[in-house]
């Protein structure tokens, strides 16, 4: 649904065993091959092996690189967040500091070990801290 818009797959007009992919984004561009995009060649694949073969089993060697990662819908991904108030934002999950390395960088930070982090502006008096006080009530109800 997520690639296609519809659970409905079209019938195979060409191999499904190599695809021509205009990675990026902006005119005729398709965004990133993701796990979704790998998940439905997958499929596809199976399904002429099994029409072709059916007397025989397949065996599928997959080289499993962090670009065929399968994210969380409310996992922590920048390309989901918004630096800025109102318009359509998905929501993401807080995330608990439990430990300094990997968590917190050099500097002296705000948020200290044990503490949650909000991905999002959760009281409205508060962010986005980059803008002076006057500009967030401006801002914060744009759409």
């Amino acid at each position: 649904m997520k690639i296609l818009g519809s659970t409905k797959k079209k019938d195979l007009s060409e191999s499904p065993f190599v695809i021509y992919f205009e990675y990026g984004y902006g005119q005729g561009k398709e965004g990133y091959w993701t796990y979704d995009h790998m998940s439905l060649q997958f499929e596809d694949c199976v399904d002429c092996i099994q029409a072709l073969f059916p007397q025989f089993d397949s065996v599928w060697l997959f080289d499993h690189s962090c670009g065929h990662d399968r994210g969380r819908e409310d996992g922590l991904n920048v390309s989901n967040m918004s630096v800025n108030w109102g318009g359509k934002q998905r929501k993401i999950r807080s995330t608990k500091i439990t430990q300094e390395q990997g968590f917190l960088g050099p500097h002296s930070p705000k948020l200290q070990v044990g503490d949650t982090q909000s991905m999002i502006f959760e009281n409205e008096d508060e962010g986005p801290y980059y803008m002076p006080s006057n500009l967030q009530q401006v801002r914060k109800h744009d759409e």
